[in-house]
């Protein structure tokens, strides 16, 4: 929160609004919207933003907190019950209205549905088993689940001593670009985290060799059994040199 000086006034307005919006509905006696909200907002800003991740110069923090937002907003707009008999003013529209008590086989209605049909849903799923319709890239800075999309067609072919790739593709609601993907060993070109032979999560195993614009490339050298994955990417800024992949071609071994 120390960053939020840099691009607002005042970075301490930012952090004690909610502490007085949350002082004015406890002071009229709505302790149960306090906790409420103060729950709701506390438990996202203690997770999400102390995250090392979370940054006001990278954008990311209030991306991650962005599910607690209403909760500071409705805090926020809570500060002017704090004025002196302004609560009293507004007499009924801050009472809440009259609601009949709720039978108890409702509640336990509710709550036999609300653990039933997961519980449903979960017993007639299927397990995947690998290969996952999503593989993980991995960075050193964290990890992104892209999917893998069969409409991303590619061939291999044998050139003299080296590999031809060509793919098709699209089309794409952006201008994008294509990064070619190299398995680091023989055979596959993922590593899956199993149990009982089902797939938690298959990790990429592989290293971009070109970046291109171009729908085919030509690998001079090789490795034996190597296999190939073509990642489509954008960004903002149409820059090749930036930007993640969105989505990866299923995996073609190289040509023999």
């Amino acid at each position: 929160m120390d960053s939020l000086r840099e691009f607002f006034w005042s970075a301490r307005l930012a952090e004690w609004a909610p502490f007085a919006g949350l002082i004015a509905v406890l002071r009229v006696r709505r302790a149960a919207i306090a906790a409420l909200l103060a729950g709701w907002l506390g438990a996202f800003i203690v997770v999400k933003g102390f995250s090392p991740r979370a940054s006001i110069e990278g954008n990311t923090f209030w991306r991650l907190l962005m599910p607690a937002w209403p909760a500071y907003l409705l805090l926020f707009a809570a500060i002017p019950l704090l004025v002196p008999t302004l609560a009293r003013q507004l007499g009924d529209r801050i009472r809440p209205p009259a609601s009949k008590p709720i039978r108890p086989r409702w509640v336990v209605l509710a709550a036999v549905v609300t653990v039933a049909v997961p519980a449903v849903a979960t017993a007639t799923s299927s397990r995947i088993h690998p290969p996952t319709p999503a593989v993980v890239q991995e960075f050193p800075s964290g990890n992104i689940l892209t999917p893998v999309d069969k409409g991303i067609h590619v061939r291999t072919e044998r050139v003299a001593s080296g590999q031809r790739i060509t793919w098709t593709d699209g089309p794409w609601r952006a201008k994008v670009f294509y990064r070619v993907y190299r398995s680091f060993h023989s055979g596959k070109d993922i590593e899956c985290a199993l149990s009982s032979g089902v797939s938690w999560a298959c990790y990429l195993r592989t290293e971009p060799i070109q970046t291109t614009r171009a729908h085919s490339y030509f690998d001079a050298s090789p490795p034996r059994g190597a296999v190939y994955r073509i990642g489509v990417a954008t960004n903002w800024a149409n820059d090749p040199n930036l930007g993640d992949v969105f989505a990866f071609s299923p995996p073609v071994p190289a040509a023999r």
